[in-house]
Parts: structure tokens; sequence; C-alpha cells
């Protein structure tokens, strides 16, 4: 039990509502998130954090709500958030007829393109939040021990393919930023014809164009379809050449194999920091990084053979 939760003080906020709680996994990020609901139906979430991590990441969403509230969006739809002390909630942004997809597609796209137009900017790559905590990331999967049944040789042997992937970003280099939700995928966001509906913002970032879109490429191949890293190659060649992708590289004047070497080095070493920490690991997780390492070995054997052209 946690004390001060004022659970009924948020139900009197609500017209007749009902709730039911969810005290949270265990672990750093653990949130008690209570549901409230009228007429049958889930129209509030509250978030309370129960760690400091976790107080971070309910920082971090309300921080960006707020941010994309102020947008002028249609085609992507976000929740409405509202502070209740150290609690965030939130509206269920479900819409009635969600259509089922794990494949990324031109209504996601399209509500890409409508984000980058409104929260683009142009940045050194050291001005970046983001590669301030891919450096701090990497020190951790350096020095600190697993504590898991990952093969050590195998993070070792990670950790090095990340090193080699950091040297080849010039850090006084500008690159285009948005702000990216950070977990984007098909359990994070519900479609319909025209709109993509996204919510579970605590990950969100300003971090390069295209980030989320190589993200639910990624996460819904390994995690959903569990094909190979080839087959994920070739879904991220189609993506390159499809129309929508060609208008927002002609658009905004995106490298796209700088973009995609981005998202290598900041979601693996993101992930991998935390996963040798985890004293009980999801099967997932070896998965992820099977994956992992056959693309950033795909990523430095392209990188040598420009070298050598």
């Amino acid at each position: 039990s946690a004390k001060n939760l004022a659970i009924e003080n948020i139900a009197s906020k609500l017209q007749a509502a009902q709730y039911a709680i969810f005290t949270g996994t265990k672990g750093e990020n653990r949130k008690a998130v209570i549901s409230f609901e009228e007429q049958d139906k889930a129209t509030q979430f509250v978030k309370m954090p129960l760690t400091e991590s976790a107080k971070t990441l309910v920082q971090t969403e309300k921080k960006y709500l707020n941010q994309l509230a102020k947008l002028p969006l249609e085609r992507l739809v976000i929740p409405k958030a509202q502070t209740i002390g150290a609690n965030l909630m939130v509206s269920n942004v479900r819409p009635t007829n969600p259509h089922k997809s794990n494949t990324l597609n031109n209504t996601h796209l399209l509500a890409l393109h409508e984000l980058y137009e409104n929260s683009t900017r142009t940045i050194p790559i050291l001005q970046m939040e983001a590669w301030k905590e891919i450096q701090q990331n990497l020190l951790v999967l350096k020095n600190t021990a697993v504590i898991n049944d990952l093969p050590i040789k195998k993070i070792s042997h990670l950790n090095h393919l990340l090193e080699q992937l950091l040297v080849q970003f010039n850090p006084l280099q500008t690159i285009s930023v948005a702000i990216a939700h950070g977990d984007f995928t098909p359990w994070n966001s519900y479609t319909t014809k025209d709109k993509v509906y996204v919510y579970d913002w605590e990950l969100a970032a300003e971090l390069p164009l295209l980030y989320d879109a190589f993200h639910y490429i990624f996460q819904t191949g390994i995690l959903v379809k569990k094909v190979p890293f080839t087959e994920l190659q070739k879904e991220v060649d189609r993506f390159k050449q499809a129309p929508s992708t060609q208008l927002l590289i002609g658009k905004f004047r995106i490298d796209f194999e700088q973009a995609y070497r981005f998202y290598l080095l900041r979601n693996v070493s993101y992930y991998a920091s935390r996963y040798i920490q985890q004293v009980h690991l999801h099967q997932q997780a070896h998965w992820l990084v099977d994956t992992w390492v056959d693309a950033l070995e795909a990523v430095q054997s392209k990188a040598l053979s420009v070298s050598t052209k």
C-alpha cells in the first residue's frame, strides 16, 4: 500500500466513476495505474509513480503531452493530460473501431509527417540529450557485470559494435530532430483510416527524424512477427523506397543511413545497458539482443565496404 494516493479525490472529479487499480510491475519504473470507468468504458487513467525513476518517466510524459497539446495536430491524436499532485491523469484515446495492424503504413507516416512539420529543428548532434545518454549507457554497458543469463561474450561483442558505431558520428555535425514517442509500436497506438492514436509518451524525447518509424519496424519484426534480421533488413529497404518516406526524406533533407545508424546506436545502448542489470530477464530480451548483434554487424560491414572503396 502507499499513502496519499488520493483515489477518492480523483474519483470525485469524474462523474459517477468506478475504478480498478493495477499495482504495477516490480522494478525501477514501477507505477500504480488506476483505470476510471464511466458507462462501462474506461475514460481516464491515472499514473502514480512509486519509485524515483517512475517519477521521471511520468514527468517526461507530462512535459511532452503539454508540448504536443499546443501543436495543430489532426492526424496524430494524443491523450489529454492533467496533473494531480505527483500523479498524471490521461484520457483514453482508443477510437470506436480501431484497425489492427502490425505493419508500418501510410497512415503512420502521414502522422509522423505532421509531427515533423510542427516540431522539427536542426541542432548539432552534441547538443542532443540523447547523445549524452548514449555516452552514459555505453559506459554502463562496458563497466557493469551481467547479472542474468545473457551470454557475456555476446554482450561484450555488442558493446564493441556500438563503440565502433559511435565513432562514425561527428558530434559537431548538425542533424534534424523532432519530438519522438520513443516507443512507437502497435501496443502503444491505435489506427483508423486516417488517424493514429498514440499513448504512453513516457519515453518521449527529441530524436532524429524517422526514429519512431525504425522502432516500429524493429519491435514488431522481432517481438510480433519473430522474423530474423535478414527479413528486417528487407523491411527497412522497402520502407526507404516507399513514396511517403521519399517525401519525408526530400522535404526534411533526411540522411536516411545516418538516421538508421543513430536509431540503432541509441536504442540498443539504452535497452542493453538496462537488460544486463535485470535479474529476471524475459525471453524476448534474448531475441532482441540476437537481432541487434546482426543489425550492428551489417552496419559495420557496410561501413567497412564504403571505407575501402
